[in-house]
C-alpha cells in the first residue's frame, strides 16, 4: 500500500512549509504525501478512493484516541502532541487544540486504543454499508506515522500497531510489511527531497493567493525566495555524483534476498505438507514420511495424491448411489446375480479399498450399480407393461 502512496503522492509544501523544520523530518514528509494522496484519489486508479477521506474525517475522534494509544506508550513531549495535531488536521480536517489533546492523552487508559479500533472498524463499515478493504491499510499507515514521530518504531509500538491491525482485519504478515515499508520510505531521504513537482504546486498557490489578497507582497517575496532555493537544490540533487552502494549495503541486500527466498520456500513447504496430509488423511494413506523431502519431491507427491483424491471421491460417489438405491427400493436377497456381485464388491473392497493404482474395486462398484439400475428398470417396466396388458384386455372385452 505504501508503495503506491510514496510512488504517486509527491506531497505538497504549503504556507506552513512543514519540511523546513528539520525535526521529525521523515514523519512530516510522509504526512504530506499521505495527505496529498487522500486529496487526489484519481492518481491511484481506484486503489485509494474518496471513502478513505470520509472514514478519516467522520471518525476523527476515534483516530485521535488510537493515536493516543501510540503516544502514551512512553513519556511524550509537546513536540509529539504538535505532530499528532498536525496529522489530525492534515488527514482528518479535525482542528483539535493542544489542550484538548493533552487532556485526552492524560486520561487515556491502556487498552482503549484497541477497543476503539474495533469500534471504528465496525462503525465505519456500517457507515458505508460495506466492508472497506484497502482503505484500512491506508488508515493503518496514518497510525504508523504517529509511531514514526521520533523516526523509530519501538517494540512496544509494534505490538500496539499489530493489535490495531488485527482490529482492522489486516493479516499480521501484511501489517509487518506495511510497518517495514513505512520505515524504509521514511529513511529514504533522497526520495523525499527529490521532487520539484511539489515546489511548482506551491508557486501556483502563492501567485493565486497574492492575486486574491490572501497573503501580502512581503510574504510572497520571502516565500518565493525560499522556494527558489529549494528548486535550485532539487536540481543540484539530481545532478549530484552517482550514488554507489557500499559493500555493507550490498552484503545486507544479498542476505535479505536470501532470507526472502528461504521464507517463500518455507511457506511453500508448509502449504505442500498441509495439502498432502489433508488428502492422505482423507483417503486413508497415513504412512507418508515427508521429513527429508525437498519442495520438488513434495510437489510430485501432491500431484499423485490429487489423482488418488479424484479416484477416492468417485468411489465415494458410487458407494453412496448404491446405498441410496438400497435405501429407496430395499435390499435384494433373492437375485443370485446381484448377491454374487455384492459379495465380490465386499471382497474387492477388502483387497483394493485403499489401492488407487488398481480399478478392480471401482469397476465392481460400477457394475453392481448398473445391475441395480437395470434390475429396477426391468421391474418397473414389467409392472407398467402388465398394467397396459390388463387395460388392453379390458378394452378388447368391452368391444366384443
Amino acid at each position: 500500500m505504501w508503495e503506491a502512496i510514496a510512488g504517486y503522492a509527491v506531497g505538497r509544501l504549503h504556507e506552513k512549509k512543514v519540511v523546513n523544520d528539520d525535526s521529525l523530518y521523515a514523519q512530516k514528509v510522509l504526512t504530506t504525501q499521505l495527505s496529498y494522496a487522500l486529496e487526489n484519489p484519481d492518481v491511484f486508479e481506484d486503489e485509494i478512493i474518496d471513502e478513505i477521506g470520509l472514514a478519516l474525517s467522520e471518525f476523527s475522534d476515534y483516530l485521535m484516541l488510537i493515536y493516543a494509544g501510540v503516544i502514551t506508550l512512553n513519556e511524550y513531549s509537546e513536540n509529539e502532541l504538535i505532530s499528532a495535531r498536525e496529522l489530525l488536521i492534515e488527514l482528518c480536517a479535525a482542528d483539535y487544540s493542544l489542550k484538548d489533546l493533552q487532556d485526552k492523552f492524560s486520561n487515556y487508559k491502556s487498552g482503549d486504543g484497541e477497543r476503539i479500533a474495533k469500534k471504528y472498524f465496525k462503525e465505519a463499515n456500517d457507515y458505508f454499508n460495506k466492508e472497506l478493504r484497502d482503505e484500512w491499510g491506508v488508515i493503518f499507515q496514518s497510525i504508523t506515522l504517529i509511531a514514526l514521530i521520533d523516526d523509530e518504531i519501538t517494540e512496544n509500538e509494534i505490538k500496539y500497531l499489530k493489535k490495531v491491525a488485527k482490529a482492522f482485519k489486516i493479516q499480521e504478515d501484511q501489517a509487518d510489511e506495511l510497518i517495514l515499508e513505512t520505515k524504509k520510505r521514511a529513511r529514504s531521504l533522497v526520495e523525499n527531497m527529490n521532487s520539484t513537482e511539489v515546489i511548482e504546486q506551491e508557486y501556483s498557490y502563492l501567485e493565486n493567493a497574492l492575486e486574491i489578497g490572501e497573503i501580502t507582497q512581503e510574504y510572497f517575496d520571502k516565500r518565493k525566495t525560499e522556494l527558489d532555493s529549494e528548486f535550485k537544490f532539487s536540481k543540484e540533487l539530481r545532478n549530484k555524483p552517482q550514488y554507489w552502494k557500499s559493500e555493507e549495503v550490498r552484503e545486507l541486500e544479498n542476505i535479505v534476498e536470501e532470507l526472502k527466498i528461504k521464507k517463500e520456500m518455507k511457506k511453500e513447504r508448509i502449504f505442500l505438507v498441509d495439502q498432502i496430509m489433508n488428502i492422505s488423511n482423507l483417503i486413508g494413506d497415513k504412512d507418508i514420511d515427508l521429513e527429508d523431502l525437498d519442495n520438488d519431491e513434495l510437489e510430485n507427491i501432491l500431484t499423485d495424491l490429487k489423482v488418488n483424491e479424484k479416484k477416492f471421491y468417485y468411489r465415494v460417489l458410487l458407494e453412496s448411489k448404491i446405498k441410496d438405491i438400497e435405501n429407496s427400493y430395499g435390499v435384494i436377497d433373492n437375485n443370485s446375480n446381484l448377491l454374487d456381485q455384492k459379495n465380490n464388491v465386499k471382497k474387492l473392497k477388502k483387497d483394493y479399498g485403499n489401492d488407487f493404482l488398481n480399478d478392480y474395486y471401482d469397476i465392481a462398484l460400477q457394475k453392481l450399480l448398473f445391475s441395480y439400475i437395470n434390475y429396477y428398470e426391468d421391474k418397473a417396466l414389467i409392472k407398467s407393461l402388465e398394467e397396459e396388458q390388463e387395460k388392453l384386455r379390458k378394452e378388447l372385452k368391452n368391444l366384443s
